[in-house]
């Protein structure tokens, strides 16, 4: 990289690492709170009256720098040149240097390792001639344009070489012939733009260039762009010329070259500058010629092109004529030189210093370099062109050589000059030399001149044999220091970095505000600043100007934090003070005879005053002591402000308070709506319902969340209260409201809204009667929330007897509530009530018997029991004929009486129908099941059981309907299986009983039976020593015992003994009858025998019935849905394997 090349020319490159000037910054110490004062103790800038920041006693241990870093270092460039260095340039970021004789050195800042050199194909001198200055051929000058990419070299033989940045690929080469090389090796090609021009200038042969000034076109990618510039040349000419960079070697790259000006004198023009108006309407042209400067001004005949510079030809020849005008006091600043002084004139356009430190300004300023100092005027486009003219005076230097510079440059805020010796820097804002430097070159080399890129802002100041880099670091950082001196404060703060910089320059501000005698913005710029606060205070006070000591007491408020609390406290009650003192001042004064004229203003100001007051109560509420400020405000009888605050602080209770003891009972009551705390309503709720009831009703229905409950002792106050009977009673309102609207269950604010209503002065029963009808009831008792007990008992002390009836009826006790209605002898009271009975027939009829007696009885009109017993369907002239009397005539009431009777025949008839239709019905049902029993299944010889998968027809079976096959004893087990227990424990108690009847105690049954005695097989019987006689009995008491009933029951023998006698040969399956011993006993049926006969045959069809009754199998699929797979205790291991 080019800046490893660079090192500070102070610091020998063996003792320590190199650095780069232009990168290498010495970080800052960083200070918070303890800021070092920006001035030194023998600073001459030192403005007066600056206050310091004040000390703190704090020593930083860390080692600090009592000097700045320089703005300006002098960095050496580590760079080898080839041959004596001519000149240097830098435009863009691309340094360009010319070195005897005539070679070129192009490098782009950006890549300073690729190095381009180009050798001019100068035209050798003529051996033969007898100039001897023939062989001496140099360049003498070369000029880039702004932006880098077009270059114009001049040379001792008058030929000028022109070159330009095209984007091409270089072909290698080496040596001195070469496009492109490394400067000092001569070795190697790069890729680059800049090319090897072939030809010089044909236009400007013979000619000697002085200065060149280009057009400030656009920047283009094209490759065919033109550009144009203006050249002043030795013999006093202005030459237009147009460029355009081509590739092709035969094509010449001279768009147009035309000689626009001459001067008379034939005097060397030494710098010129062109121009155009931001309209392109007007244009302008400066030179320097025969010491002096020309401006060439005026409107163009046509709007120039923003890519042209072919404006200039007719502008300038239009001055053929007239001539220009010389500079604006350059007579008086600029003194002519003699013709033999080799003092070098140059012209700038440089941007004028920065107006802030991140905004430059587009103002541009024009500089001469002439022999008595720096000429300086801003340029503005309009007329006139050049304005605010000056002279920069060279500055006197200590080095051996002092007098006018060999060269100058400018930067943002600096002039920079070079003598033979040294170099320095003189403020453009204060014209002070700030930096003063040696310049120590080596022997046999001396300073030629400085460069600067006004574009990239870097600086260069070259001799014939090396290059140094002018390093400028925080150029700005004193400018805030100047602008302090100038008074012009607002810039400086602009320029000021750090905060004990911007309070030097706010408080020697404020001093100067308040020395005008501007008090209130010096108010404003001492509250900015950390001068003493008492000492700002005290000021204010010795001149009595209160309103700017409020200024500042509010503005340094402002600027505390809200953890300051005591100071904040203070301040502020400080503030209200003063404002209170402000304002009675302003009541003195109109009240007094001298403001007569003109009261208003006052009064404005007054109210003026007051706002503002009222919005610092506001701003700054939580800063107050509240009870210092009420006392405060008491004590000025300002009552409109001690409301004020108590409303801004939400102190609802001193406000509603304060205007409850001015009787003043609406405003309390808008006070307490626009807060939301229940408890203030509890707190006035007495007072103010007893003062202004509806306007408290009012704000209480407004608040949903309000308990009417702690609300009781203030809306008993309207209970014994005097009223016309024709008001509202506004408690009676509220209560409805709690209870409709808002849904209210509390059974004490039910209560006591039927007492408020029973209680009422207005005797009108129908309120209490809407309510009592209406109002919700509990739902899980379904009775109402009030106490029955205790609104009955109101009712009856108040004579409410209509509510009385309705709550009886809603105690249930409706004998009661007609009674009570026939008492009063309201009949449609009592109809109403008795209707009320919906589910007992017997107590409804009851109750309308109970009317109708009173109809009959107490009435005694014949015509009123008519047409009671029309008005309802439940009565009949049969129930109401015991009471009427017995002198009554029939004849009144025949009718009724026939129609009685009829209705009573046609009754008896459809019950007769009704009786012969069931005798029918039961005929059908015993013919169905006596066709049952004679159905028949037809059962395959090679049908197996369905429990046990053995041939059905080998043992006793039964079949089913739905095809299901089981032999007795499976069947049996089955059933055991999923009998519920009732039927097991009825089964167990037939069996029991069919064992009693098979031990009879015949001995000859017994002895010659061989049917009860056969067991085939070895199965077990009835008659076992295990189940017989008494030990079967014995096991009667556990039937009941659950699943144990199961194991009393034994399928295979009771299977044998439903089954009859068995088979003779055991084995053929064929069922027999038990002739044997019912053919023995023909002649005695009746006998004992005969009788145990019959009582086994029942129990063997009951149990029969209950095998048989339905398929075990099709009960089963429906009880075992919710069984598991898996039985309990069932081992699972390999279950569901596959």
């Amino acid at each position: 990289m080019f800046d490893e090349f660079v090192e500070h020319s102070a610091i020998p490159p063996s003792d320590q690492p190199f650095v780069s000037p232009s990168v290498a910054r010495y970080d800052q110490v960083s200070y918070e709170g303890f800021e070092q004062s920006p001035f030194s103790d023998d600073d001459e800038q030192r403005p007066p009256g600056v206050v310091e920041p004040i000390e703190t006693g704090y020593i930083s241990t860390q080692p600090t720098s009592s000097q700045p870093n320089p703005i300006f270092t002098l960095g050496h460039v580590q760079i080898t040149l080839p041959s004596t260095l001519i000149h240097l340039r830098v435009a863009s970021n691309i340094l360009i240097m010319a070195l005897h004789p005539f070679t070129l050195i192009i490098i782009d800042l950006a890549r300073p390792t690729d190095l381009i050199t180009i050798e001019l194909p100068v035209s050798k001198p003529n051996k033969t001639s007898s100039n001897p200055s023939a062989g001496q051929i140099t360049v003498e000058n070369i000029w880039p344009d702004d932006e880098g990419r077009h270059l114009l070299v001049g040379c001792s033989n008058g030929e000028v070489w022109y070159l330009s940045n095209l984007p091409v690929v270089a072909s290698n080469s080496s040596g001195p012939s070469g496009n492109a090389g490394t400067a000092g090796s001569g070795t190697g090609s790069t890729t680059t733009g800049w090319k090897k021009p072939k030809t010089p200038l044909k236009s400007l042969k013979s000619q000697r260039i002085i200065s060149v000034a280009w057009s400030s076109n656009a920047r283009s990618s094209s490759n065919n762009i033109a550009k144009d510039c203006l050249i002043g040349t030795q013999s006093g000419q202005i030459h237009y010329l147009s460029l355009q960079p081509s590739e092709d070697l035969f094509k010449s790259q001279e768009r147009e070259s035309a000689v626009v000006y001459s001067f008379s004198s034939g005097e060397k023009i030494e710098g010129v500058r062109w121009g155009l108006s931001k309209s392109r309407k007007k244009g302008w042209v400066v030179a320097l010629c025969d010491g002096k400067g020309w401006i060439f001004e005026g409107a163009l005949r046509e709007q120039a092109s923003s890519s042209s510079g072919k404006w200039a030809e007719d502008f300038l020849r239009g001055f053929k004529d007239s001539g220009p005008k010389e500079f604006p006091a350059s007579q008086t600043f600029i003194k002519s030189l003699p013709t033999s002084s080799s003092f070098s004139s140059s012209l700038q356009l440089i941007l004028a210093p920065p107006l802030t430190p991140t905004n430059l300004s587009n103002v541009q300023t024009l500089t001469w370099f002439s022999p008595n100092g720096v000429y300086t005027a801003s340029l503005n486009p309009s007329l006139p062109l050049l304005t605010a003219p000056d002279l920069i005076p060279f500055p006197t230097t200590s080095g051996e050589s002092a007098g006018i510079p060999i060269g100058f440059a400018s930067t943002d805020f600096h002039w920079l000059f070079l003598w033979k010796d040294r170099i320095g820097a003189v403020s453009r804002l204060s014209g002070a030399l700030v930096w003063e430097e040696g310049v120590f070159v080596k022997p046999g080399e001396k300073p030629i001149g400085l460069a600067s890129d006004l574009n990239s802002k870097t600086n260069w100041l070259y001799t014939t044999g090396s290059i140094f880099e002018v390093v400028v670091e925080a150029e700005d950082r004193d400018v805030w220091k100047i602008k302090l001196q100038q008074s012009d404060f607002e810039s400086g703060l602009k320029f000021a970095t750090t905060p004990a910089q911007k309070n030097v320059i706010l408080s020697a501000q404020a001093d100067s505000l308040f020395d005008q005698g501007r008090f209130h913005q010096a108010a404003a710029k001492y509250a900015a600043c950390t001068k003493s606060f008492e000492e700002v205070v005290l000021k204010f006070v010795d001149a009595e100007e209160r309103d700017a000591l409020r200024y500042y007491l509010g503005s340094v408020l402002d600027g505390l934090k809200k953890s300051d609390l005591t100071q904040r406290l203070m301040l502020a009650t400080w503030l209200v003070e003063m404002y209170l003192s402000k304002c009675n001042t302003l009541e003195d004064v109109v009240a007094a005879e001298i403001a007569s004229q003109d009261p208003e203003s006052l009064k404005l100001e007054k109210t003026i005053v007051e706002d503002e007051l009222k919005q610092f109560l506001l701003d700054y509420q939580e800063a107050f002591d509240r009870k210092t400020t009420y006392d405060l405000f008491l004590s000025h009888g300002r009552t409109d402000l001690y409301i004020h605050f108590a409303t801004i602080v939400r102190d609802y209770a001193r406000v509603v308070e304060y205007w409850i003891l001015e009787e003043e009972w609406v405003k309390a009551i808008e006070m307490l709506n626009r807060q939301n705390s229940p408890e203030l309503y509890y707190r006035f709720s007495a007072v103010l319902m007893h003062n202004a009831p509806k306007e408290t009703v009012d704000s209480w229905l407004r608040q949903s969340s309000l308990d009417p409950q702690r609300l009781i002792p203030a809306l008993l106050q309207q209970q014994h209260r005097r009223r016309d009977p024709m008001s509202t009673n506004h408690a009676i309102r509220y209560l409805h409201h709690v209870i409709f609207n808002n849904g209210n269950v509390d059974p004490t604010v039910h209560n006591l809204l039927v007492t408020f209503h029973c209680s009422d002065a207005n005797t009108d029963d129908g309120p209490l009667l809407r309510f009592l009808s209406t109002c919700p009831d509990d739902p899980v008792t379904e009775r109402p929330y009030y106490d029955l007990d205790y609104a009955l008992r109101l009712c009856m002390a108040h004579s409410r007897i209509q509510p009385c009836v309705l709550i009886y009826s809603k105690m249930g006790l409706y004998e009661s509530s007609v009674d009570l209605a026939l008492e009063k002898g309201d009949l449609e009271l009592a109809k109403v009530n008795a209707d009320k009975v919906l589910e007992d027939d017997v107590l409804r009829k009851k109750l309308w018997l109970k009317i109708a007696k009173y109809v009959v009885q107490d009435k005694q009109d014949i015509n009123a029991a008519m047409r009671f017993l029309e008005s309802t369907d439940l009565l009949k002239i049969e129930d109401v004929l015991p009471f009427f009397p017995d002198f009554v005539v029939i004849d009144e009431f025949k009718d009724e009486i026939c129609s009685a009777l009829e209705s009573c025949g046609a009754r008896v008839q459809a019950l007769k129908m009704e009786m012969d239709e069931v005798t029918q019905s039961a005929e059908l049902i015993k013919r169905d099941i006596s066709n049952l029993q004679h159905r028949s299944l037809t059962v395959e010889p090679d049908e197996t059981c369905s429990y046990c998968q053995l041939l059905l027809v080998t043992r006793p079976f039964y079949v089913f309907p739905c095809r299901h096959t089981f032999h007795a004893d499976c069947l049996i087990k089955q059933i055991k299986e999923y009998a519920p227990a009732s039927t097991l424990r009825r089964i167990v108690h037939l069996q029991s009983s069919l064992v009693k009847s098979s031990a009879s105690p015949s001995a000859e049954l017994t002895s010659s039976s061989n049917t009860l005695s056969f067991n085939p097989g070895g199965a077990r019987t009835l008659l076992s020593s295990a189940y017989a006689g008494s030990s079967l009995t014995a096991l009667n008491p556990f039937a009941g015992a659950g699943d144990k009933l199961r194991e009393l029951i034994v399928p295979d023998a009771l299977a044998f003994a439903m089954g009859g006698s068995g088979n003779e040969n055991g084995a053929s399956g064929s069922r027999k009858t038990q002739g044997g011993g019912g053919k023995g006993r023909k002649d005695g049926e009746n006998g004992p025998l005969g009788s145990g006969k019959g009582r086994q045959e029942k129990i063997k069809e009951e149990l029969d019935e209950l095998l048989a009754g339905s398929c075990v199998l099709c009960d089963a699929a429906v009880v075992q849905v919710d069984a598991p797979f898996v039985a309990e205790g069932e081992k699972e291991e390999h279950a569901w394997a596959l």
